[in-house]
Order: C-alpha cells, then structure tokens, then sequence
C-alpha cells in the first residue's frame, strides 16, 4: 500500500471568460490553450499480501505474505501535457 501525494498546475493561454451575477469565471465549454504541470509522488506504507482462501476441511484460511523483490520505497514522476 503506498500513499500518494500530487501537486498540478494548469495554465490558460488565451482564456475565454462567462460571466455569472457579475463574476468572470472561465468557461469550460470553449477551447482553450493550456499547459498542465504536474508533479506526483509515493511512499510505501506497508508490503503485506493477505492470501483468503477456504478448502473442503477449512471455513476460511489466511496467509500474510510480505513483498519486498522488485517493490520500491518511493516513487516519483511529473506530468506535462499541452492541450
């Protein structure tokens, strides 16, 4: 199980604007030129696999595995998209 955090940054290049009891808000429904910036990162909480599973003898069966081979710690990445 990771947490994650992310942080995203949108800009519009030319923004259309509506205007609602006096307010400028931009409208979604035209097209814009935006560029988005992103940043995002996880870190692992645990590395635990619960296995349930039953059989003829048994009601209920639980094995805890841990997971620690090709499992990293953090995990980090950025976002850019033009659109």
């Amino acid at each position: 199980m990771y947490y994650y955090l992310s942080l995203e940054i949108k800009w519009v290049l030319n923004p259309k604007y509506v205007e609602n009891e006096n307010v400028k808000n931009i409208d979604s429904r035209k097209n814009q030129l935006y560029i988005v910036a992103g940043l995002y990162g996880r870190g692992r909480v645990n590395s635990f696999i619960y296995n349930r599973f039953s059989i003829d003898y048994s009601e209920r069966i639980v094995e805890r595995e841990t997971v620690n081979n090709g499992v990293n710690n953090f995990l980090f990445g950025g976002k850019l998209a033009i659109g």
